[in-house]
């Protein structure tokens, strides 16, 4: 019965946060993969902001929401910022040549990318089980859909 009831009252509160996330500049999102964990874990619930790119700033460490070409959604944390050289090399992360402490990578893969004014680098805090920038490259600033309240 407990459980039928904490069911009842989750798609209640679904169906208000779906009237209001049409009315307002914020969204609850669920993440639905591993790739933000531990940070985020699979099914847990986040409050975030619809993002303007005229308005609103981007800042590093930032999660963000995205949507790809093939219109699916993906939550991860920005990593690299227009204009910057970002660099993996071995278990280390490199932003303008200066190493940034994080979990370490995969030894054996390097990369490395020149942003343009319009581009950011994403990655999962789940380093070695995240389908990110490391796989697909750069995103444009145009793709980004909402950004994590802190």
């Amino acid at each position: 019965m407990h459980i039928k009831t904490y069911k009842l009252f989750e798609n209640y509160l679904m169906m208000i946060k779906d009237f209001f996330s049409g009315i307002t500049k914020y969204r609850y999102i669920r993440i639905n993969d591993h790739s933000m964990e531990p940070t985020l874990k699979n099914n847990s619930i986040l409050f975030m902001k619809r993002f303007n790119l005229t308005n609103d700033k981007i800042e590093r460490f930032s999660i963000i929401r995205y949507k790809d070409s093939h219109n699916k959604f993906f939550i991860k944390r920005i990593i690299g910022l227009p204009l910057e050289k970002i660099e993996i090399k071995g278990t280390k992360l490199f932003i303008d040549s200066q190493y940034h402490e994080t979990e370490p990578f995969d030894k054996n893969k390097s990369y490395s990318w020149n942003l343009k004014q319009n581009q950011i680098i994403l990655l999962g805090d789940n380093n070695k089980n995240s389908f990110d920038s490391r796989k697909f490259g750069p995103i444009n600033l145009s793709d980004i859909q909402v950004t994590h309240i802190r």
